[in-house]
């Protein structure tokens, strides 16, 4: 779905799912966030602001286009060389902050890292999608390299379902999307077109500002009626609204819940996330930490990081920490 940009995106940006916005705001600053976030719907209740996808990815200035690679670095004849490709994505705004074309490359068909050759010589594994919207904004059409989406709203402009269309019709499933009081997203559940069997669902529970602070993922138990919890995220925030920390979890019904990583996440003055460690843990046990991804970020005179600089480590049963690698994710802005 044309989600997968996004969050695809966004995993590169230290697996986070919200805008980097952070430091100690003045109480000035804070109305003017309040008025950006609210709309005022009558006296006694308040709408949140829908966001566009330069908001959802936390982009400042009017971004015509992004650029985003992620290369692994190699010690080279003493200093650490761009070599490979681990993915690269493009997205194209329009003037109003949407996504109209995307292309992105990962590993290649055998699942290998992209050499820079090859990614210069167009061999690598590509998806396209481009996306159609009508005069208020609502996407109504998304066509991707294997399928097709189209989206229907209510009249206060929230996507209530999504239709996707396969070569193969019995893959085509339809997608219902319930929202709150607030028009903030609580359940996503995803059916077979063809029956309507259920799928998978998605549910969401979010703090008084408005910011998600969990996310549960349900699937079908062996093609039963019975739905099993499989995993699940929570989200903290500090009192200005910047993430700090994102857990996940796994959980098989009523059994046990493993955690699976922890992202953490540190600000600048200027609001920009300067730090983040993600850390996996092996087999869900949280006195074992297996990986660890360390990054620091550069920023454009806009305030949109264009650096990514990352350091990989492995945690040995003994407590030895090992460092395994390097990489570098670069982000080329085209603003209007």
């Amino acid at each position: 779905m044309r989600k997968i940009f996004l969050l695809l995106l966004t995993l590169v940006m230290c697996r986070n799912a919200n805008s980097a916005k952070e430091g100690m705001l003045t109480e000035s600053a804070n109305k003017e966030k309040e008025l950006n976030n609210f709309e005022k719907k009558n006296e006694e209740e308040y709408v949140f602001h829908k966001k566009n996808d330069l908001e959802k990815l936390g982009l400042k200035g009017k971004v015509k286009h992004l650029e985003l690679i992620n290369y692994i670095l190699e010690d080279r004849f003493g200093e650490l060389q761009k070599v490979k490709i681990q993915d690269r994505y493009n997205l194209f705004f329009n003037e109003n902050g949407y996504i109209t074309k995307a292309d992105t490359i990962s590993l290649d068909i055998n699942h290998h890292y992209i050499s820079i050759e090859a990614f210069l010589e167009n061999r690598y594994n590509n998806i396209y999608a481009s996306f159609q919207y009508d005069d208020m904004n609502n996407l109504i059409e998304a066509k991707y390299t294997k399928y097709k989406e189209n989206y229907l709203y209510d009249d206060k402009k929230n996507n209530i379902e999504i239709n996707r269309f396969y070569e193969n019709k019995y893959k085509n499933s339809k997608i219902k999307r319930k929202y709150n009081n607030k028009n903030l997203l609580i359940s996503a559940n995803n059916y077979r077109a063809e029956d309507g069997i259920f799928l998978q669902g998605r549910k969401y529970e979010y703090n008084n500002k408005g910011d998600i602070i969990k996310e549960e993922q349900y699937d079908r138990e062996n093609q039963s009626d019975y739905l099993s919890l499989t995993s699940y995220y929570t989200y903290k925030y500090e009192k200005n609204g910047n993430i700090i920390e994102k857990i996940e979890y796994q959980q098989r019904g009523t059994g046990p819940k493993l955690i699976e990583g922890i992202a953490e996440y540190s600000y600048n003055q200027e609001n920009n996330i300067s730090y983040s460690c993600v850390k996996e843990y092996f087999l869900g046990d949280p006195t074992s930490v297996s990986y660890i991804n360390y990054a620091n970020y550069k920023y454009d005179a806009k305030g949109n990081w264009v650096e990514r600089r990352e350091e990989y480590f492995f945690n040995w049963a003994s407590g030895k920490k090992q460092k395994t690698g390097d990489g570098i994710v670069e982000r080329i802005i085209e603003y209007y």
